[in-house]
C-alpha cells in the first residue's frame, strides 16, 4: 500500500508534464501512459521485482478513493498535529468542478467553478503564515435534511456547520481564544446564537437583508466613503459595524470578540475597526483554495471500474488537500521556505522517501 501511495504522489507530481505529454501525443489513454512512465522510473531506481505491474497499479488508483464519509476521520488526523489554535480560524467552502451522475450537484454562479460537488473548509494558519485545512466535509443532500443527533435537531446546515467548527476552536483553543471567522452565507442569527452558547469570539460577515433593522440604523449615518459606524450590544458584546468603500460600496460585520468603546480619534477610510480583522483572517481560507488550483489537482479523471465519478471527485478534493497539508507543515516544521524547496520537487522527494523505505 505504501509502494501504491509512492506511486501515485509522484503520478501527481508530474502534473505538469503528463498534460504536456497528452496534449502533444494525443494518446487515447493518458493514466496508463503515465503509470508506465511512472513504473519505469521506479524500476530504474529500485529494480524491475520491487514494482508492481501496470494493471495492478491502475486497479488501485479505481479502487482506493478517498470517499466524502471518510473526511470526518482524515480531519481528525489533521486536527492531531495542531498543539493549539492561532489568533483566528477561516471557515468557508469550495466547489470543486464536477458535472457527472449525481444528485449533490451544486450550482453557485459566484464561485470560480460555477457547477460541482460543495465542501466545507476550516482553515487555520502555520507557525510559517502557510494556510492548513483543520477539517473538511461535503455538502450532500443527506446532511441538508438530517440532523446529526438530539443536539443539531432542528438546525440548518449551515448552523450546524458552524457549531462543528466551534467545538473544534473550544478544543484547541489556548487561554488567549481564537477567533472563527466566516461570511454572510452563514451569519444568521441561530449561528451567533450557538457560538455565544459555546463561548466561541467569531466574526462574520453580515447580509443586511438578515439584519435590516440594524443595516438601516447604520447606514443612516454613513454619507461618504471612508466613514464608518458601529453599534453593541451590552448583554452579548455583539459588535456590528458597517463601512462604506469605494471599492465594494456598503459592507457589514458582526463579532462577539469585540467591545465597543468611545475614545477620541478620527475615522480613516483604511482602517476599518473588526472589518479590518474579518478580511485579514478570512484570507487564509482563500489562499488555501488558491494554493489548491495553482499547485493542480490528480490530473486525470476518476470513475469506471465501478467507481462513480462523484466519488472520483471526492477523492481528487482531499488527495489534494492532504499533499498540500503535508507540503505547508513541512516546511513549518523544518522552518523551510517554499521559495527553496518548491511543491513539485517536495513531492517528488516524498514519493522516493516512502517507496525507499518500503525496500528491505
Amino acid at each position: 500500500m505504501l509502494r501504491f501511495l509512492a506511486i501515485k504522489i509522484y503520478i501527481t507530481a508530474m502534473d505538469g508534464e503528463v498534460r504536456n505529454f497528452q496534449k502533444e501525443n494525443g494518446h487515447k489513454s493518458p493514466l496508463e501512459k503515465a503509470v508506465e512512465r511512472t513504473r519505469k522510473h521506479f524500476m530504474f531506481l529500485f529494480g524491475n521485482d520491487n514494482v508492481s505491474s501496470k494493471n495492478i497499479i491502475l486497479t488501485m488508483i479505481s479502487r482506493f478513493l478517498i470517499r466524502s464519509e471518510m473526511y470526518e476521520e482524515v480531519s481528525s488526523h489533521f486536527l492531531s498535529l495542531v498543539n493549539k489554535l492561532g489568533q483566528w480560524v477561516a471557515g468557508d467552502e469550495k466547489l470543486k468542478h464536477f458535472t457527472g451522475n449525481s444528485g449533490n450537484i451544486r450550482q453557485i454562479l459566484s464561485k470560480p467553478d460555477r457547477i460541482g460537488l460543495l465542501f466545507y473548509e476550516l482553515v487555520g494558519y502555520l507557525s510559517n503564515g502557510l494556510p492548513y485545512l483543520l477539517h473538511a466535509m461535503q455538502q450532500t443532500n443527506d446532511n441538508v435534511f438530517a440532523a446529526n443527533d438530539d443536539t443539531t435537531e432542528n438546525m440548518s446546515t449551515n448552523t450546524r456547520v458552524v457549531a462543528k467548527w466551534g467545538e473544534i476552536v473550544v478544543s484547541k483553543q489556548s487561554n488567549d481564544h481564537c477567533v472563527l471567522i466566516f461570511d454572510s452565507a452563514y451569519t444568521i442569527k441561530n449561528v451567533c446564537k450557538v457560538l455565544d452558547e459555546k463561548n466561541v469570539f467569531y466574526i462574520g460577515g453580515t447580509n443586511a437583508q438578515n439584519f435590516l433593522h440594524l443595516s438601516e440604523f447604520l447606514d443612516g449615518k454613513i454619507t461618504k466613503p471612508g466613514q464608518w459606524e458601529a453599534i453593541n450590544k451590552q448583554q452579548t458584546n455583539q459588535v456590528c459595524v458597517s463601512h462604506y468603500s469605494n471599492e465594494k460600496g456598503r459592507k457589514m460585520c458582526m463579532s462577539n470578540a469585540f467591545i465597543l468603546q468611545k475614545v477620541r480619534s478620527t475615522q480613516h477610510k483604511d482602517d476599518i475597526p473588526v472589518y479590518d480583522h474579518y478580511g485579514k483572517g478570512f484570507s487564509d481560507c482563500d489562499q488555501f483554495n488558491n494554493d489548491l488550483q495553482r499547485h493542480g489537482w490528480w490530473p486525470f479523471t476518476h470513475g469506471g471500474r465501478n467507481k462513480s465519478g462523484e466519488e472520483g471527485t471526492q477523492d481528487t478534493f482531499m488527495w489534494t488537500s492532504i499533499l498540500q497539508n503535508t507540503y505547508h507543515a513541512y516546511l513549518a516544521i523544518n522552518e523551510i521556505s517554499s521559495d527553496n524547496f518548491e511543491y513539485f520537487d517536495f513531492l517528488i522527494t516524498l514519493a522516493h522517501d516512502i517507496y525507499q523505505d518500503t525496500i528491505k
